[in-house]
């Protein structure tokens, strides 16, 4: 019975912290039309990701445990929006491969998350006539999409000087006294 009951305790503990990230796909998460005022006109979907965390109680313990979980909803939002920038820019470069694919794109998106997590503005802070304390953070798409293109172009020149070396190995005449062997750029 204790193990149950801690069980539930852990499930709505977890289930109090998780922080709402906005988007335009996710319209309807505001149920509430006092958090949907408190947080109206404070972030533009269009230039920037937002997340919202919405704790129970009020005071400075709820206030900072809302603010951990509103960054940590904006880092997960960045990490999700550079990744989608990433795969497709790999996806338009025609080229993958061990270290050049998907979830090498996976582990980027990650960095360019961490990297561009300080940078996460706080918006505000209110208490609910419910006593929920709701926190808002955002932080400008332009910022994770150049960091993500960094790092995309540093990883783009690393493979393009690889295939650079293998079409010098293969100009080169045949070891077993082949014919050479020519290699085309398209430009």
């Amino acid at each position: 019975m204790k193990k149950a009951i801690i069980l539930m305790i852990t499930v709505f503990t977890i289930n109090g912290f998780s922080a709402q990230v906005l988007n335009n796909k996710v319209g309807s998460f505001f149920t509430n039309k006092e958090i949907k005022n408190l947080v109206f006109n404070q972030y533009n979907l269009d230039t920037e990701i937002a997340a919202v965390s919405k704790i129970k109680g009020k005071g400075e313990d709820a206030v900072s445990k809302a603010d951990a979980d509103a960054k940590k909803g904006v880092q997960n939002g960045a990490r999700d929006y550079a990744y989608e920038i990433l795969n497709e820019y790999l996806n338009g470069s025609l080229v993958s491969g061990p270290g050049f694919n998907t979830f090498k794109m996976r582990e980027f998106a990650n960095e360019v998350a961490k990297e561009v997590a300080p940078n996460a503005q706080r918006r505000g802070s209110w208490t609910t006539s419910k006593n929920e304390t709701v926190v808002l953070y955002t932080i400008d798409k332009q910022l994770v999409k150049s960091s993500a293109e960094r790092i995309f172009n540093e990883r783009l020149a690393a493979v393009i000087q690889k295939l650079s070396d293998y079409k010098n190995n293969f100009g080169q005449t045949n070891r077993s006294g082949g014919e050479e062997v020519r290699v085309e750029t398209a430009e």
